[in-house]
């Protein structure tokens, strides 16, 4: 390793850290993405620090509550990443990752129209979610989440369970 290891930002990080974007971000400004993992996992990928060569799973949830995930990778679990394709599945849907970012910080966008891709997205994943889990998912009052599931119903084929 070089020798800005001892200054590097990752050096006695946690393993598993959550960052609320919009604040001071130690340890994510400095990753360089060495893998995305692409469609149906956008919001996923891995990095690595050229200071200490720490490398990370990164998972960017920034559609409901803003919030930056990063989890350190092993290097078995690196090897297997970078020569095999397999990816830990820590993050592996974007309702676990949703969860994980309540943890941290909870939005109310102002419009709620707004999400009705994080609806049929949701819903896509999956099929016959509940009214109420998308609420409480994407911090809707139950109304909104209903208004935007219909329409994601009618207009978009999504599968919602729209009764209680």
């Amino acid at each position: 390793m070089d020798q800005s290891t001892n200054e590097c930002s990752h050096v006695g990080m946690p393993d598993l850290v959550s960052i609320p974007m919009g604040t001071e971000m130690p340890g994510f400004e400095e990753l360089r993405r060495f893998r995305d993992h692409g469609e149906p996992y956008w919001w996923l990928w891995a990095g690595e620090c050229p200071a200490c060569g720490q490398r990370w799973l990164v998972a960017q949830e920034e559609r409901v509550n803003d919030v930056v995930v990063m989890r350190r990778l092993d290097e078995p679990e690196t090897t297997r990443l970078i020569d095999d394709g397999i990816w830990p599945d820590d993050f592996d849907s974007y309702e676990r990752l949703i969860r994980i970012s309540q943890q941290v910080q909870r939005f109310r966008f102002g419009n709620p129209d707004e999400q009705l891709r994080d609806v049929i997205d949701l819903a896509n994943a999956r099929p016959g979610i509940s009214v109420s889990d998308l609420a409480d998912l994407l911090n809707l009052d139950k109304a909104a989440a209903l208004t935007l599931s219909k329409k994601a119903v009618s207009e978009h084929g999504a599968q919602v369970a729209l009764s209680a």
